[in-house]
Formats: C-alpha cells, structure tokens, sequence
C-alpha cells in the first residue's frame, strides 16, 4: 500500500489537528551572521539553507538587533559560531532614557527590512512550506538595549521608567505583528 506524501504545509496541519502525518515533520535553523544584514541577504541565505536541506517549516533567524535598530541600537558580529551579534554601547544609559523611546512604525527602517524579507521567502515557499518569524519578548529587546546589569538595576531603583520602556517596546512588537497578519505569514517564534 503506498502512502501519499504530503507538502511541508499539509505535514505540519495533519499534526497540528491531531492526524498522522506522512512521516514526522523536521524543521531546523540558523543565523546568517553578515548576510542578514539587508533584506535581500537574509532571504537568500535562508532560501539557500531551505533549497538544500528542504525543512518541513522555514524559521526566519534575524540578530537580535532586527527590532532595536531604529531606536539606535548598534551590533556588530565578532565571530560568534552561533551567529549573534555583540552590542555595542548600550543605548539606554540612564533610567530617563527609557522615557525617550516612542513607538515605532514597522514599514520603515528596519522592521521594513525584516518585513521586505519575508515577503521575498514567501514569494518562493509560500504556500506550500510554512513559513515562521522570530520576536523577541519586551524584556529581552530591553536587555538588549540596556545591557543586563543596567535592566537589573533600572527594574529595582525606577520600575516605572522601564514600565514606560516596556509599554512602548510592547507597542511596537505588536504593530509588527499586525502586519505579519496582514501578510498571512503562518505564525511566529517567540
């Protein structure tokens, strides 16, 4: 008796509504430290790393920075074989400057280049592989803009400053999110 085999989308439904997938379905991912620094870049190297190992899902593995940079945080990758960046001077100094932060709009800078990204995987996956974005939590994208010693003693010494930090980081997260949904990606890594 043969068995049909399924697209990568339909392998990941049948087990997300509890049926038998064809095989178990296999998904791995990296980051592309240097080449994910354009959106062009970043899409290529995951359609590469897709293309050649042909994975059941397509998680999109930006640095970290992806979400800060249009506030003025600054990375820089040193090496690092698991492809993270290094921050450079952290960009909140003082418990003020957690109030200076305002919401940002995710069709510009760089969350637009995370966006135009994805749209370009899409172009070449979409619909037969699922395709998943990473976000960072409000508390990470804090520690990366304040260093964690500096967050450590900005939540203890001036909860609501960092409060406020937090609130506008939230905004922005979901304001991106938004436009996944507009873009019908298939879901996030969080």
């Amino acid at each position: 008796m043969s068995k049909t085999t399924l697209s990568h989308r339909q392998r990941i439904e049948a087990c997300i509504s509890n049926q038998r997938p064809d095989r178990v379905p296999v998904a791995l991912w990296r980051h592309f430290p240097m080449d994910d620094q354009t959106p062009g870049g970043l899409a290529e190297a995951v359609a590469d790393f897709q293309r050649q190992f042909d994975f059941d899902l397509i998680k999109v593995s930006p640095n970290s920075s992806y979400c800060i940079r249009d506030w003025g945080a600054q990375d820089q990758w040193q090496g690092s074989s698991e492809g993270t960046n290094q921050y450079l001077e952290p960009l909140i100094q003082s418990p003020q400057d957690w109030l200076k932060l305002s919401p940002q709009h995710p069709r510009q800078g760089s969350l637009n280049n995370m966006l135009l990204s994805l749209q370009m995987l899409q172009t070449e996956f979409s619909p037969h592989t699922p395709i998943i974005q990473t976000i960072f939590s409000p508390l990470a994208q804090a520690k990366n803009l304040a260093g964690t010693r500096r967050l450590v003693e900005h939540l203890r010494c001036f909860p609501e400053e960092v409060q406020a930090g937090l609130e506008t980081i939230t905004t922005t997260i979901l304001r991106f999110i938004e436009e996944l949904v507009k873009m019908k990606l298939d879901g996030i890594f969080y």
